[in-house]
């Protein structure tokens, strides 16, 4: 848990945020989300489309230890999404021009970012690989072995 908010900072700069995104309200947000034990693994900031809800924005998609954020404040709005690992069936990156594109494939819908930050978009894909595995059923990791 971040006690304080330079450290989440910090950490988040370590993840490849750049200066600006630090100091997005969607950090201030995420201070009051983060929960006991709960560390920020990957950070990937920019333009987000949802498919399910039709909806779209910028903002951040927050990797935990335990879960993934969608996190959209501003002023008079926010728009916050929790998704456990179990839902997703996977992701896509693709890098083009000083651009990312970033595909998380949930079980209720796609969550697209554009992001041009490709740094933190990679550190984002690895850190979610292994919870993704880690949390797909036995029968599955046995038929992909």
């Amino acid at each position: 848990m971040y006690l304080l908010e330079k450290e989440l900072r910090a950490t988040l700069k370590s993840l490849g945020a750049r200066w600006y995104e630090v100091r997005l309200p969607e950090v201030l947000m995420l201070c009051n989300l983060l929960q006991e034990n709960e560390t920020v693994i990957g950070v990937v900031f920019g333009k987000y489309k949802h498919f399910v809800e039709q909806a779209n924005g910028r903002g951040v998609l927050v990797a935990t230890n335990y879960r993934i954020l969608l996190i959209d404040r501003k002023p008079l709005y926010l728009r916050y999404e929790e998704l456990p690992y179990n839902m997703l069936n996977g992701f896509s990156l693709t890098s083009a021009a000083g651009s990312s594109s970033f595909t998380l494939e949930t079980r209720v819908g796609d969550i697209k970012l554009k992001s041009w930050n490709h740094r933190s978009a990679a550190k984002f894909i690895q850190a979610i690989e292994k919870y993704i595995i880690r949390a797909s059923s036995p029968m599955d990791y046995i038929y992909r072995r």
